[in-house]
């Protein structure tokens, strides 16, 4: 049942990396102490999923997600992501952005609403942009920065994912310029 790739032992679904990891013998011990992310899609079993929008309220702070991700938690099309960014704050969560894409992002906190373009670049692949806006925005609060200011390093992050081929590879380091 094990599956292989290039006679290597790959990620089953459902592995938490870090399993995989030790499985593998890889050198990297600290991924052991890696906890598995929340789920928070509606009806992935995460706290309050079931698709009826209750994931919301709570524990996420900030609440990251993208436009379809905001309507698949409000029930229903969105009227504007700005609305819909105010509304889901209004349903308990303390801090909300909503990813757009090339189009930027909105977000919505104690302080009201705001906005942030989306840095103009040429896309080769957009995989993985979202992963690394929320990895760069998290960094940011982690380290202090206040959320705006996080949102607007994670749009340059994500800018520089999305010129290069893939996930991971597509990631800055500390050194690379950012757009």
């Amino acid at each position: 049942m094990e599956a292989r790739d290039h006679g290597t032992r790959r990620q089953r679904h459902g592995d938490h990396p870090a399993t995989a990891a030790r499985g593998r013998g890889w050198r990297n011990a600290h991924l052991a102490s890696v906890s598995p992310p929340t789920n928070l899609t509606p009806g992935a079993g995460g706290p309050g999923g079931g698709g009826s929008g209750s994931v919301v309220g709570g524990g996420a702070d900030p609440l990251v997600v993208n436009e379809h991700e905001a309507a698949t938690l409000l029930g229903r099309a969105l009227d504007s992501p700005a609305a819909a960014a105010r509304e889901l704050r209004g349903l308990g969560v303390r801090s909300v952005v909503v990813t757009l894409g090339a189009a930027g992002l909105v977000g919505h906190d104690e302080h009201g609403a705001w906005s942030q373009p989306a840095r103009h670049v040429t896309p080769v692949d957009t995989t993985g942009a979202g992963d690394a806006f929320a990895g760069a925005l998290a960094a940011r609060v982690a380290a202090g920065h206040g959320l705006r200011e996080a949102s607007a390093h994670a749009t340059r992050v994500a800018a520089y994912s999305v010129t290069r081929l893939g996930a991971q590879p597509s990631y800055p380091g500390p050194a690379d310029p950012l757009p």
